[in-house]
Parts: C-alpha cells; structure tokens; sequence
C-alpha cells in the first residue's frame, strides 16, 4: 500500500505528536519531583521561620504592656493611652510615626526606642493583637457631660468647632478605613493631653492639621469636658 504525500505527513505529524507528548511527560514529572524534593527539605526551615516569627513579639509586647496593660487598657497610668480595640490602620500608622526621620512624626524617645527595630509584619502582628482585645469604658464627669456633649454631637458654630462625630462616629468608634481612630473609652487625661499638644503645635500627626487646627479654637473647659465625655462614650 502507497502512502500519499498527505497520509505521510499526517503519520509523520502524529509520530512528532506522540513524541512531544512523552518528553513533556517526563520534563513535568521531573519538575514536580523536583518541587517535592525541594518542599520536603526546606519545609522545616518554612515552619521554623513562621514558629520563631510569631514568638518574637512576645517579648516587644511585655515592653509595650509596661505602659498600655496586659490588656491594652492602661489601667495603671491614665496618661497612657488605651490601645485595646484601636481600629488598625490608626494603631500602624500611630507606630510608624514614632520612627525617626518620618514627616510630621511624633517624638517620643520610649517609644522610639521600641519602634524603630521594628520590621512591618512585626509591627502588623503587633497592631493586630491589640486590635482584637477588648476595651474598657472609664466614667465620665456628671458635671462636665452638657458640654463635653454638645461639643462631641453638635460642636461649636460660634467658635467654628466641628462635631466630634463627623469624623470619630457618634458611638465614637472612629473611622477604620479612613484612619480616624476609635476614641470611646478612651481616658481623658490622654485625651487632654493630646488635644492641647494639638493645640500647641506639638503635635502634627497629618500634613492638613486638622486636629491642630480643631484644638486652637478650644478652650481648657472645652478640652476638659470633651475628653471626659468620650471617656465614658461607649457603643
């Protein structure tokens, strides 16, 4: 029987195909015995980083817990700030801004000290713990809650004072994909603190100072109350 030249080509097409077909067998079993191989050896390397990884917090957090609680509450010094339930984004940024060198950072040698060594998933393991505890209310001032609620829920037209919870939410929970932190609970000696820092200029912690420019429109009264009455704020 005499092939065609078209039956010879096509044999000969199919030959090629059944040969391709083979090697390429072989080139992906090697290189899936390969890839085996390679995960059994270094498996236990992969295992060992992810184990000494998430260990080495541990001690970064009995740092932090010398100030801000076991619990992140801060329960023994009111001046501390609570970090238990912080929205993460806030809580990252707040550690990123005590590293030196860094655009409208804050300056706070503890705290740079602790910091600063830090690499980012630390830092997001870190954010991520304190995030998840839960937090505790403090009490507000009876005689300070009038205006500290008018201040918070309304603001101030006269002095041109914007209401709180345009930005931190009227249960004071803060704005997580935006980056405004929560603020209910939180104490109000910190609080204080913070917004007269704001007030002063000793804290910049954004490029349009916002807080700065909120906080030069309120008085200690105003100040004193709002703080006690987010203190005592809870959801």
């Amino acid at each position: 029987m005499f092939l065609t030249s078209l039956q010879l080509n096509h044999k000969k097409s199919a030959r090629l195909s059944i040969l391709f077909s083979v090697v390429k067998q072989r080139i992906v079993g090697r290189g899936l015995q390969w890839s085996a191989l390679l995960f059994f050896l270094f498996f236990p390397f992969i295992c060992q980083s992810a184990v000494k990884t998430a260990r080495s917090i541990k001690p970064i957090l009995l740092r932090c817990a010398s100030c801000h609680g076991n619990d992140g509450n801060a329960s023994v010094n009111e001046a501390y700030p609570k970090l238990a339930g912080q929205n993460t984004i806030y809580l990252l940024k707040a550690l990123k801004d005590f590293r030196p060198g860094i655009k409208h950072g804050r300056h706070n040698a503890s705290m740079a000290a602790i910091v600063n060594p830090l690499s980012e998933q630390e830092m997001i393991q870190i954010v991520n713990h304190y995030a998840s505890l839960p937090t505790t209310i403090d009490a507000a001032q009876s005689d300070l809650v009038l205006l500290g609620q008018q201040l918070y829920r309304g603001g101030s037209f006269v002095k041109g004072i914007p209401a709180c919870l345009a930005c931190h939410g009227p249960a004071g929970l803060g704005n997580p994909f935006a980056g405004f932190p929560r603020l209910s609970g939180q104490h109000a000696a910190y609080i204080t603190a913070e917004l007269m820092a704001f007030r002063a200029g000793t804290r910049i912690d954004h490029e349009h100072q916002m807080m700065s420019a909120i906080a030069k429109k309120m008085s200690d009264a105003d100040i004193v109350a709002v703080a006690s009455y987010i203190s005592g704020l809870y959801s």
